[in-house]
């Protein structure tokens, strides 16, 4: 009887110590793999992004009742929010604690989703530091933006037409023209401003993310997620403006053209 019962004691003493090989194996794996994560993908995003303060401030677009008929109260749109929970998730990636605001502090770092005719930090970033970026939209839509409390040197009026205009500074000479619609085709915009581009007033990286229209700015996000060792080994820890080329028809970016560099053109004051 007793043999039994040490054979029974040695039989579990060996399961117990076979379950905490497994679990020790366990652990060390996905250690493992969290730093194999960390070095291969995570520290990239995380320089690209370079952030430098506890937490970063999210703004998105907000739709107040003068620029879509019928409404009564500010809004966001669904693409809106998708591209806040992406973004979200890759600060989270990061370990950055983040706040979501419309606007935010002069001193947090910022992730800015939506353009300048309904994100009011982006619409202040892109009159004050690229006032040759222009925004270009139907005559028809002008009493729609006179009601709404924007800058509004960033708009240009056309007869029927919307696009994006870039100016040479400091002339008149039109550098690119990128004629969109909402059915077709799109142009995504990156945005990125360290600390040097304040004049080292605010220790702060700001990121603007928008499209033309609500899928545009969407996919932006995706584009950042899927990208963003290629925009790292491109720009290290610098500034730098880019257009992606976007197909509204099959939600993809357009490889043909490729990302547009923009970087030199709207950051040298000096651009005759």
């Amino acid at each position: 009887m007793w043999e039994n019962i040490q054979i029974l004691i040695d039989s579990t003493n060996f399961m117990i110590t076979f379950i905490s090989v497994l679990i020790n194996i366990f652990i060390g794996f996905m250690w493992l793999k969290h730093k194999f994560d960390y070095l291969f993908n995570t520290r990239y995003l995380k320089k690209l992004l370079g952030f430098k303060n506890e937490e970063v401030v999210i703004t998105q677009s907000v739709f107040e009742p003068s620029m879509i008929s019928g409404i009564t109260h500010n809004m966001i749109t669904y693409e809106s929010a998708i591209c806040l929970v992406n973004i979200a998730t890759l600060l989270r990636t990061c370990n950055y604690k983040y706040r979501i605001y419309e606007e935010s502090s002069v001193q947090s770092d910022e992730f800015n989703i939506g353009g300048p005719t309904c994100n009011k930090k982006v619409n202040v970033y892109m009159v004050t530091f690229f006032p040759n970026f222009k925004f270009v939209t139907p005559s028809t839509d002008r009493q729609k933006f006179d009601k709404y409390p924007i800058n509004q040197h960033f708009i240009e009026y056309s007869q029927n037409e919307t696009a994006f205009k870039i100016y040479k500074k400091h002339s008149g000479k039109v550098l690119h023209y990128f004629k969109i619609n909402s059915k077709n085709n799109d142009v995504i915009f990156l945005i990125k401003l360290t600390s040097q581009d304040f004049g080292g007033n605010f220790n702060k990286t700001v990121f603007i993310t928008f499209g033309g229209f609500n899928k545009g700015s969407l996919y932006s996000s995706h584009f950042l997620k899927i990208y963003y060792k290629k925009l790292y080994k491109d720009f290290k820890d610098n500034h730098f403006f880019i257009a992606i080329p976007f197909n509204n028809i099959d939600n993809s970016f357009d490889w043909s053209s490729g990302t547009i560099d923009l970087t030199n053109i709207m950051f040298d004051d000096n651009t005759q």
